[in-house]
């Protein structure tokens, strides 16, 4: 007698559970700790990611800010050190805090 919770393979011999079959089809996520964090951007740096997002609607590939912050971390890890001192001294120094109200 079978048990129903799990399928054995006539051929192989091999015994899996119900659904594990459509779970293999199905690519699987991986279930990470989000850390939620605020960042301060500049308005060219707004338009940069608007720029990112068309290119890649232009692909049919959406991805919100936080993907496009995301994906800009996994360009530069890939990056040599000389690289990445070069583009650092490209960027604009932010002062942090609330702006001054008029």
């Amino acid at each position: 007698m079978v048990n129903s919770s799990k399928l054995k393979n006539k051929k192989t011999g091999i015994e899996r559970k119900k659904g594990d079959l459509k779970n293999r089809l199905m690519p699987r996520r991986v279930k990470e700790k989000a850390i939620s964090s605020t960042y301060t951007f500049t308005k060219l740096d707004f338009d940069n990611m608007e720029l990112i997002k068309d290119k890649l609607l232009n692909k049919k590939v959406v991805l919100n800010n936080s993907h496009i912050l995301r994906l800009s971390l996994m360009i530069a890890v890939e990056q040599s050190e000389d690289k990445l001192e070069e583009h650092s001294k490209k960027l604009t120094k932010l002062i942090a805090g609330r702006p001054k109200r008029d």
